[in-house]
């Protein structure tokens, strides 16, 4: 609209200005000539000045005129298209189609869960089988035996209390152990509860590496009454003798659990001498298992007494006697058969040797035939260069 406004305007000026210009070319020229103007050209300049006037009025009526029909007609070409646009607007609008279809959900995927197969599922052959259920057994922990009676005590040695023994023959079950000391802990043979039993002598069957290490029990309390005279006791029944070593004469024995006055000592071989508990007078006993009470310093050191003189043996064949109840078996060891045993005191004939293996063949003591009796705690007297060696009889 701006625009055609402009151009209405420089067409208005375009068109007046040949008109002014042809009106100051018909003016006449002045010529200086005086004051004075002649009638006939007033009169032309009237007439010019009509004609001008009417002919400017007439074309600026004409342009007006053609201005305005110019304008109205761009006005009603504007309003046309107004219209036309107006129109298109709306047929734009009514054109537009609307968005009525509701949006579609997008699908969800829901993952698949596969359920396990039967296959998967343990078969019953793995279920452990009622052969493998441990039968109702006496027990399974590990038994012992001894090749000599041994006391079973409440603890690792001679300080600890006297509470039961395991003799000969005789099987303990085994509880625990102490392999430091060589101990085992065991039921106790003589009454209930538990014991410790010194290793030496025994001899143990069955696993023993699951077994309890025990720990050393607490020391026993001394008693308040200090003696005035040592006593002794022994963990295995002990000979006492006229003097220090089997080639002394036996005349006495310390049991187990008996006690005995100690009088004397000879310290560089391990022995004391004491009150004879079965007889009058002294004797000598061997210290390796016993158990002294009591202040020994003030003891007397005793002298070796003099070797005895053999006696005339009646038989032929040596006779041996034993420091230690010892078994006697079918052959040499633990593996064979016990079937009697040499006790302290007694003697027995012996009939054959295996040097190599310190045993002695000798008569059963308890039975007939012959058994294998270990050297260890022997004491043979009598000639035996000429015994039969014997060979070792086939295992059991």
């Amino acid at each position: 609209m701006k625009k055609i406004s402009v151009l209405l305007v420089l067409s208005t000026v375009l068109f007046i200005s040949p008109a002014c210009t042809t009106r100051n070319s018909m003016l006449p020229t002045e010529v200086p000539r005086g004051d004075a103007i002649p009638t006939s050209t007033v009169l032309n300049i009237e007439e010019n000045d009509s004609i001008v006037a009417t002919s400017a009025a007439s074309t600026l009526e004409a342009y007006n005129s053609f201005v305005g029909t110019s304008v109205a007609s761009t006005m009603g070409v504007n309003e046309v298209i107004s219209t036309s646009v107006a129109s298109t607007v709306e047929a734009s609008q009514d054109v537009l189609p609307q968005i009525t279809a509701t949006p579609t959900s997008l699908p969800i995927i829901t993952p698949s869960v596969v359920a396990p197969t039967a296959s998967l599922t343990p078969t019953a052959s793995l279920t452990p089988a009622v052969s493998l259920t441990p039968t109702a057994t006496a027990s399974s922990n590990p038994k012992v035996s001894v090749s000599v009676g041994t006391n079973c005590r409440t603890g690792p040695g001679k300080t600890y209390a006297y509470i039961g023994e395991l003799k000969v023959g005789e099987n303990a079950e085994v509880v625990g152990k102490k392999t430091s000391y060589n101990y085992w802990i065991i039921k106790n043979p003589d009454a209930s509860g538990t014991c410790w039993l010194w290793g030496e002598y025994a001899t143990v069957v069955g696993d023993t590496s699951n077994l309890e290490e025990y720990d050393i029990p607490p020391l026993p309390s001394p008693t308040g009454t200090t003696l005035s005279v040592p006593q002794v006791s022994v963990s295995v029944g002990t000979n006492c003798r006229t003097g220090p070593g089997k080639i002394y004469d036996f005349i006495g024995e310390l049991r187990v659990g008996e006690i005995a006055e100690v009088v004397g000592k000879k310290t560089s071989y391990n022995y004391w001498i004491i009150n004879n508990p079965v007889a009058s007078g002294t004797c000598w006993l061997w210290g390796e298992y016993a158990t002294v009470v009591g202040d020994t310093n003030n003891l007397q050191e005793f002298v070796i007494p003099p070797l005895p003189t053999p006696a005339a043996s009646v038989s032929s064949n040596p006779k041996v006697s034993v420091s230690v109840g010892t078994n006697c078996r079918t052959g040499p060891g633990k593996t064979y058969a016990y079937i009697g045993e040499l006790k302290v005191g007694e003697t027995a004939e012996v009939v054959g040797k295996k040097t190599s293996y310190n045993y002695w063949i000798i008569n059963n003591p308890v039975a007939s035939g012959t058994c294998w009796l270990w050297g260890e705690y022997a004491t043979v007297v009598g000639d035996t260069s000429n015994l039969e060696k014997y060979d070792i009889p086939p295992s059991p």
